[in-house]
């Protein structure tokens, strides 16, 4: 379908909602550096699993 095809409002609400998992991932990026000002190897598998969910969250919400 679309979010073309989507009631205006809604296709607003999905691409807000996209926006804050995008900045959600950099936040996660960011805190990563907070304590050493590097990312360890553990902390890079995080990023990498939150980046997976991030994307098919965002993918998810395309399809509607």
């Amino acid at each position: 379908k679309g979010v073309s095809q989507v009631n205006p409002y809604i296709a607003s609400q999905i691409f807000n909602a996209q926006a804050m998992a995008r900045n959600f991932e950099q936040a996660c990026q960011q805190a990563a550096k907070q304590d050493d000002g590097t990312i360890s190897k553990e902390e890079e598998k995080t990023l990498k699993k939150v980046h997976a969910i991030t994307q098919r969250f965002i993918n998810s919400l395309d399809k509607l």
